[in-house]
Parts: C-alpha cells; structure tokens; sequence
C-alpha cells in the first residue's frame, strides 16, 4: 500500500474535470474541483480563488 501525504490525495488525483469533491478537514466541508488554465493564470498573479 502507497503511503500518501494528504487525506484526500487518491481522491483528487480521480477527479475528472467539471467533478466536484466535498473535503471534511478540522469539522468545515470545502467543495474542490480541478482548476482551469485561466484561474492557475489569475492565482500566479496574486489572486486568490473560492468558488
């Protein structure tokens, strides 16, 4: 058995693109889904993005 280094890891690394995951971490759920090129752009130039 592969160790991971997060949780969720095996999860995310099967989500396809328009998927969503519902993460529990510390009692507070976060929806997660794969980033598109343009949100990668918008985060590499100082922007922070929660949808």
């Amino acid at each position: 058995m592969e160790a991971t280094g997060f949780p969720y890891q095996q999860d995310l690394k099967q989500l396809v693109e328009g998927e969503k995951i519902v993460l529990y971490l510390a009692e507070k759920a976060y929806i997660v889904q794969l980033a598109t090129d343009e949100e990668l752009e918008k985060i590499n130039q100082g922007f922070f993005i929660m949808t």
